[in-house]
This record gives structure tokens, C-alpha cells and sequence, in this order.
């Protein structure tokens, strides 16, 4: 039964990155016995989770996602509202896209995103998710855990090292997240991509707690070491705008997955 559910979310995967594929293209990328594909692929069909293009012969999402997607954006909609202009405002300020990101099951999720007008330029779904210790917004989130939570992630996610600047030992993610602490911002050092640096600053409920980040990325050359102080300061003022105007709000309307 589990592993009947692993492999319907497979495939909803492979649709969701890959977009309409035949039979033979989904085979190849689950790897599961063609009768195994064959039932699933046909519950999904039943249930109006996966259409069949007739003409194509070929299977893609269903609008039913939409529903999903729009109720999960209802979960976070005051915080984007009110994020959305000021992440405008600071790509217009720095001429870089700028993010917005929340955790859940001790993963980073992306749940707002402003796109610089250059040609050349970082960019992310709303709703990708990604593991924390090498990105700016994630390592901001974490250095708002506890120590029990950090643990849980490393015993969940291990510390996967992609690229040589990435942090992969425990001892180094402490000291960097007691750094971004004190700073208030964190750096992805081309630490997830060796060409992209980011830079992150947390946003804080009316306790104090962090509970979102904002960052910005873009090319290295851009994105320099020689203009971190005077990025990483536009990106604080982002993310204390959003923490001074998200503390107004009752706490329950700050929800999140």
C-alpha cells in the first residue's frame, strides 16, 4: 500500500516537472512495472487527477490542481498580500528577483516570488520546495529554530552537499546560523548554485519569532561580495517592513502548511 502511494506521487511528480508525456515517458522516468503504471495511471484518470490528450496520446495534470493550489495560497494570502508590494520595491531597488519563503516539514517553500527585468536572473516556483542549509531564506529560517528542530532536520535531510561551498557539517551550520543571528541576514555563498549568491533576512511575528524570510539572488558578478553590506541592508529594511506590518494581524490569520 505504501509503496503504491510513493509511486502515484512519483508519477504526479514527473507530470508536474515534465509536463504532457506519453505512457512510454512515464514508464521510463517511475521505473515501475507497466501493469503497477497502468492501474495507477487509470485511478488517477478516474478520480480527475490526470487528463489523457486522446490526439497526443499523451497524459497531463488536471485543472483539479488548481483547487489545491488555490487553497493552499489561501493558507498564506495575508502575508503575500502584504509581502508582495515590498518585494516588488526591493527588486526595483537592486535590479535582482526577490523571493519569499516559509518552512514546512522542515523543507523551504517559496510562496512569493518578484522577477528582475534582466535577461540573466534567478528565479523559482511559487511552491518549490527545497532543503534549508544552503539558501538564503532556509538558513535564515533555521537559525530561528531550536536546536531540537535543527537537529531534526539534519536527522530528516543530512546535510547534501551541492556544491564545494556548501556548509555539510553540523558544527559549521551551527556557527553559521549563530552568525546570521547576530547579522540579521544570511548568504548563500554559490553554495546551492556555484554561479548564484543570495541573500536572506528573516521576517518576525508580533513575539519576535521568525516566521517567513525574504532574499534576494542573482549572478555572481552581480550579487558581489563587494556590494553584500549594501544589498544585505536593503534586504533587512525589506524584511522589517514586512515584519512591522504582519504585526498587526490576529496570529491565527498567519497560517501556514
Amino acid at each position: 500500500m505504501i509503496k503504491t502511494v510513493e509511486s502515484t506521487l512519483d508519477i504526479l511528480d514527473f507530470l508536474l516537472v515534465n509536463g504532457s508525456v506519453s505512457f512510454s515517458t512515464l514508464q521510463q522516468g517511475i521505473e515501475i512495472p507497466k501493469s503497477s503504471l497502468h492501474s495507477i495511471i487509470e485511478s488517477l484518470l478516474r478520480h480527475d487527477y490526470v487528463v489523457f490528450d486522446d490526439d497526443k496520446k499523451q497524459y497531463h495534470l488536471s485543472l483539479k490542481f488548481l483547487c489545491f493550489g488555490e487553497k493552499v495560497k489561501s493558507f498564506q494570502k495575508p502575508l503575500v498580500e502584504i509581502a508582495q508590494p515590498i518585494l516588488q520595491q526591493l527588486t526595483d531597488e537592486v535590479h535582482e528577483t526577490s523571493f519569499l519563503g516559509i518552512t514546512a516539514n522542515y523543507k523551504q517553500v517559496i510562496i512569493g516570488v518578484c522577477e528582475s527585468d534582466n535577461a540573466l536572473r534567478s528565479t523559482a516556483k511559487v511552491g518549490e520546495h527545497s532543503l534549508m542549509h544552503y539558501t538564503g531564506i532556509g538558513k535564515v529560517l533555521l537559525s530561528g529554530m531550536s536546536h531540537e528542530d535543527i537537529d531534526k532536520y539534519i536527522n530528516l535531510h543530512g546535510l547534501e552537499k551541492k556544491t564545494e561551498n556548501t556548509i555539510a557539517s553540523k558544527e559549521k551550520l551551527l556557527e553559521e546560523l549563530q552568525k546570521i543571528s547576530q547579522t540579521g541576514y544570511a548568504i548563500d555563498n554559490l553554495e546551492h548554485n556555484k554561479y548564484i549568491r543570495c541573500i536572506g533576512s528573516g521576517i518576525r511575528n508580533r513575539e519576535g519569532n521568525i516566521i517567513a524570510a525574504v532574499s534576494i539572488s542573482g549572478p555572481k558578478d552581480r550579487v558581489s561580495l563587494e556590494r553584500m553590506e549594501e544589498l544585505a541592508k536593503k534586504v533587512i529594511n525589506a524584511a522589517d517592513k514586512i515584519s512591522e506590518r504582519i504585526k498587526g494581524l490576529p496570529s491565527e490569520s498567519i497560517s501556514f502548511i
